[in-house]
């Protein structure tokens, strides 16, 4: 948690408001701990758009979207979202994490 704060520069408070209102998630660690997406810090993502699409998922559980920004996606033809974004395409990622959370 300390490392994820660092590489994004905010407060631990701010990352429990982002989980709580959907624009981040985290995974369950082995000790217990929580792991949070690596992607979030890279300064190849735009965090914005993914909070935008991490909020459109909803109150899925972490491992769900994880599994849905790493997994591609026939509707972005192949690509998985992170490589749609990275692309420049937040509104067709929107629409799939829409009919993801959907299902």
């Amino acid at each position: 948690a300390s490392e994820f704060q660092s590489a994004l520069n905010i407060s631990r408070q701010a990352i429990s408001k982002a989980i709580k209102e959907n624009r981040l998630f985290c995974l369950d660690g082995p000790s217990g701990e929580n792991w949070y997406p690596a992607f979030f810090a890279n300064a190849s993502q735009n965090r914005r758009s993914l909070e935008r699409v991490c909020k459109k998922l909803g109150e899925l559980p972490g491992p769900s979207k994880w599994q849905f920004f790493t997994t591609g996606k026939h509707s972005l033809d192949g690509r998985t979202p992170l490589q749609a974004l990275a692309a420049g395409e937040l509104e067709r990622v929107l629409i799939a994490a829409a009919g993801f959370a959907e299902r």
